[in-house]
């Protein structure tokens, strides 16, 4: 979809990491989350939790422009329980929900409270990250489902949908600043997403060889004629580099350097 949606998963399955009963089974966008879920069914049953980002708009482009100023991002949040009865445990006291009647809608929805805590509180890098990309939540809504096999097993769930306003894409070929500058460092201090921090680094800030008014070109959504019009691209259009800076000026006569 686009950087923002890529960078805001990333964060929020870091800040969701062992800060609900899901502990540290939180999926980016399982294509099939099946047997993550079978596999996890045992008596010590948790929930996982599988983040995705739905749809994505952006309101605000002009021109040529792809990127605009700022995004709405859908992200979704798919709480998947137990088939059975989960017992959790917490300040020695003990508590067995039971996933086929009222337990299971209750577990799910103190999940969900959960996710809205990990959202709103907490420190450390990936903090910095999310409260960097997202300027408001628009609305959420969330909704039981019943995931059902062939064979009959059934596991209770929930959709929660959150609409985010964000900020926009990064602009091309300029070094990354800002959130996107906190989104670098937070991978290169994090095991798995290290590995693609060279990647996202390039996709943020290549192509890194353009001349300034290329990059002014882009961020103003203008033709090369237009660009070139306006002084800032060299006038002689076989020319690609730089624009020779403006030095002297005359007028009526008399020439002088720029103050």
């Amino acid at each position: 979809m686009s950087m923002v949606s890529f960078a805001l998963r990333l964060a929020v399955t870091r800040l969701l990491a062992n800060r609900t009963w899901a502990d540290g089974r939180i999926l980016n966008s399982p294509v099939d989350p099946t047997d993550q879920i079978l596999a996890n069914a045992g008596e010590q049953q948790r929930p996982m939790i599988a983040v995705y980002t739905n749809s994505e708009k952006v309101d605000d482009v002009g021109g040529r422009s792809l990127n605009g100023s700022r995004r709405q991002i859908d992200m979704m949040f798919f709480i998947y329980l137990s088939p059975s009865k989960v017992e959790v445990s917490e300040d020695g006291n003990t508590v067995v929900f039971e996933a086929r009647d009222a337990g299971g809608a209750a577990y799910l929805d103190l999940v969900t409270r959960q996710i809205h805590a990990a959202l709103l509180f907490g420190e450390g890098p990936w903090r910095k990250v999310y409260e960097k990309l997202v300027v408001s939540v628009r609305e959420a809504e969330s909704k039981p489902i019943l995931v059902e096999w062939e064979s009959g097993l059934r596991i209770p769930a929930q959709e929660y949908r959150v609409q985010f306003e964000t900020v926009g894409d990064p602009d091309h070929g300029v070094a990354a600043i800002g959130g996107w500058a906190d989104l670098l460092a937070a991978m290169q201090d994090d095991p798995a997403a290290a590995p693609l921090h060279d990647m996202v680094k390039a996709a943020i800030e290549s192509p890194s060889d353009l001349p300034s008014w290329r990059v002014a070109q882009a961020q103003m959504a203008l033709t090369e004629g237009a660009i070139r019009s306006l002084g800032f691209a060299p006038a002689d259009p076989t020319e690609t580099g730089e624009a020779a800076e403006l030095e002297d000026v005359e007028i009526d006569g008399e020439v002088g350097p720029i103050p």
